[in-house]
Formats: C-alpha cells, sequence, structure tokens
C-alpha cells in the first residue's frame, strides 16, 4: 500500500510538474492557437494575388460555433475538470488522492 501523502508532498509534487510544464503561451500549442485566431477573427486567409477577393466566409465558423455550448457540455458534465492517472498498479491510490485534493482546491 503506498503511503498517504501530506499537503507538502503534494506540493512539491505539483510545483514540479508547473515549472516543468509550459506556459501557455510558449510552444507549438500556443503557435497554432494564434493562427487559428487570426482565421476565427477573419484576418486570415490573405489574398494570394493582387486583385484576388478579399472576401473571407465564415459560414464554416458559425456552424462550427453554434454547436460549441453542445461540444462543451459533453466534455464537461462529469464535473471533474482534472483526473490524475497512475503510471503503475501500485500509484492508484496516489493518483486517486491527487485528484479528490486538486479538485477541493478549485471546488469542484
Amino acid at each position: 500500500m503506498a503511503k498517504k501523502l501530506t499537503d507538502d508532498d503534494i506540493s512539491v509534487i505539483i510545483g514540479k510538474a508547473i515549472s516543468n510544464s509550459e506556459t501557455i503561451s510558449d510552444g507549438k500549442l500556443a503557435r497554432e492557437r494564434m493562427e487559428v485566431e487570426r482565421y476565427v477573427q477573419g484576418i486570415e486567409p490573405k489574398p494570394m494575388h493582387a486583385g484576388d477577393s478579399k472576401y473571407i466566409s465564415r459560414d464554416v465558423f458559425d456552424a462550427v460555433d453554434s454547436c460549441r455550448a453542445t461540444v462543451l457540455e459533453a466534455f464537461l458534465t462529469n464535473g471533474r475538470v482534472v483526473t490524475f492517472r497512475p503510471e503503475r498498479g501500485e500509484t492508484v491510490d496516489d493518483a486517486k488522492q491527487a485528484t479528490e485534493y486538486t479538485l477541493s482546491l478549485i471546488h469542484i
């Protein structure tokens, strides 16, 4: 049976995970989000040649945006915005404890 983690143990584990993670403005994902945002705002795509139409259709965006609430509901219905998964069989209790502790911190 795994030893029960104290609040200090959990704080150290989470601190290490945070320091090893990328921030929201780092990395490939952030660059992709910025590119997607330019398309959402209608800035992209730019005309390829002089004289090409500058009209940008937002039909696909509007269709996807109209489904956003339904899609988000599917992901958020269980209320568990975070779940720690065990790395090995003996870490099941640790993962469960870390999940419960984190959820209690964010008041879910």
